[in-house]
């Protein structure tokens, strides 16, 4: 489930199922070549500029860039993750769990084959030479060889695992507050913290 929006703000988010939701075109790369591509140069900043806490508005298919550092920063990852899982990745309670399905799905299921059809394939049993595991729909990353089920796995922590060592990007999940006064963090995979510690945020926490 997830706030609908009615273009306005509301005290009150109203909640509908998750089928229900368009999900937003991904504009495919179909010839794109990770290994050569230079990753986004960020510095040295301006020397005038405003402090706009580093935000800005991206369309859905620019959500998760690729560049040359991928491999090494996914290994980099998973390292970090067995060291200190419990500092870049939490659940939360029950409520987020709707919530971290759906972003496992979408990002497993459309938009990474959608977005980087080099780099990630979902392998049919009925569709596909390969065998996919277990006879069952898959998508296979075409870097690290690794396959990945299109189901969320049950227990939420193991599918922002998943998701942690699939891009190279940290996640928020954002919830409606219980008392309907803005929003709280629901859960999160954050490999950069930059300081913050996000457990102490969690709802319920």
């Amino acid at each position: 489930m997830r706030p609908k929006s009615s273009g306005v703000a509301t005290p009150n988010p109203i909640m509908e199922p998750i089928s229900s939701i368009q999900c937003p075109f991904i504009d495919s790369l179909p010839t794109f070549d990770w290994r050569n591509t230079k990753p986004l140069r960020l510095r040295p900043f301006s020397p005038k500029y405003h402090m706009t806490m580093a935000l800005e508005t991206t369309s859905p298919s620019d959500l998760i860039p690729m560049d040359s550092t991928y491999l090494d920063r996914i290994d980099l990852r998973k390292r970090l993750m067995k060291t200190d899982l419990e500092e870049i990745i939490q659940s939360g309670s029950t409520s987020a769990h709707p919530a971290i399905d759906e972003l496992y799905s979408w990002l497993v299921g459309t938009y990474l084959p959608s977005r980087y059809p080099t780099m990630f394939r979902v392998i049919s049993p009925s569709g596909d030479t390969e065998k996919a595991k277990g006879g069952l729909t898959i998508m296979r990353s075409l870097v690290t060889g690794e396959d990945y089920p299109m189901e969320p796995p049950s227990d939420p922590t193991e599918a922002l695992k998943v998701l942690c060592a699939l891009v190279d990007e940290d996640f928020l999940i954002l919830l409606p507050a219980h008392d309907a006064d803005g929003y709280t963090l629901g859960a999160f995979f954050v490999v950069g913290p930059m300081d913050f510690i996000y457990g102490r945020w969690l709802a319920g926490g």
